[in-house]
């Protein structure tokens, strides 16, 4: 077993969510659509456009992703003028899963088992187009991740601190820490990166707040990331400045409860 000692440096994002320059026929008439559906609308004129834009998104989804996605909550990043990441999580019982995918077909999945207050394995698979780029799994054995790829096991280090493992677009798989964390804490974790195979170092901080419960994430040199959880402890709503917001899609089970944080 090869053994491969990494520490947890500042993050540097590998950015997942970075503009292509082709988009599908699908992507720039849900841009379109989006645009049109900025302005006022309300009553059936509003329900019509939402139907729209579901549909529209859910048909990127359904020819970027092939089928790849898990089931969970599904949720779309927005830049100011159009989709660019298409999100699903699912989290219980000690399972978090989460699939994403970008407007040129990278795919990628994410599931992890914890055992209190870390992970214990974890299986990650990332591909374009049907191409299988990466495929690996993870297992907790001692102070260290066995990780397994190709029939070939490698062993990697895990830091002397809280930590977890999740893909840059896939802050859902860090949901077990933040609701481990009550107002006014503040912690930093060591973050496993499968994409780019290497330790993060991020930091973390509740804040008190009246509507729901806050997040504030600090990864990379970019601003920091403000998270929104519904009270049933699910990512609702992601923001970074004025220029990104990830929401749930149009008409899906956690849109209301957006609607109803952003009327508040």
């Amino acid at each position: 077993m090869r053994v491969i000692h990494l520490s947890a440096p500042a993050c540097r994002e590998r950015r997942l969510a970075r503009p292509v320059e082709r988009r599908s026929r699908l992507t720039q008439a849900a841009v379109a659509l989006a645009l049109c559906c900025l302005g006022p609308a309300a009553g059936l004129a509003q329900a019509r456009s939402d139907r729209l834009l579901h549909d529209r998104v859910v048909a990127i989804i359904v020819e970027q992703s092939k089928g790849g996605l898990p089931r969970g909550d599904t949720s779309v990043s927005w830049r100011p003028d159009s989709p660019i990441l298409y999100h699903t999580a699912f989290s219980d019982s000690g399972v978090v899963r989460t699939g994403m995918v970008r407007n040129d077909g990278l795919l990628g999945t994410l599931e992890t088992r914890w055992s209190g207050a870390a992970p214990r394995s974890f299986v990650s698979a990332w591909s374009k187009n049907g191409a299988v780029l990466l495929s690996f799994t993870g297992t907790v054995a001692g102070s260290s991740i066995a990780i397994t790829a190709k029939g070939k096991v490698s062993s990697v280090a895990i830091p002397a601190m809280r930590w977890a493992v999740a893909d840059i677009g896939m802050e859902d798989q860090l949901l077990p820490v933040f609701l481990s964390m009550h107002a006014g804490d503040s912690i930093r974790v060591a973050v496993f990166r499968p994409y780019a195979s290497r330790w993060d170092t991020v930091a973390v901080k509740r804040v008190a707040a009246t509507v729901a419960p806050r997040i504030i994430l600090y990864q990379g040199a970019t601003a920091p990331l403000q998270i929104d959880l519904s009270a049933d402890g699910a990512i609702l709503r992601i923001v970074r400045g004025a220029d990104f917001e990830r929401r749930p899609l149009e008409l899906s089970r956690r849109a209301a409860q957006y609607a109803a944080l952003k009327g508040k």
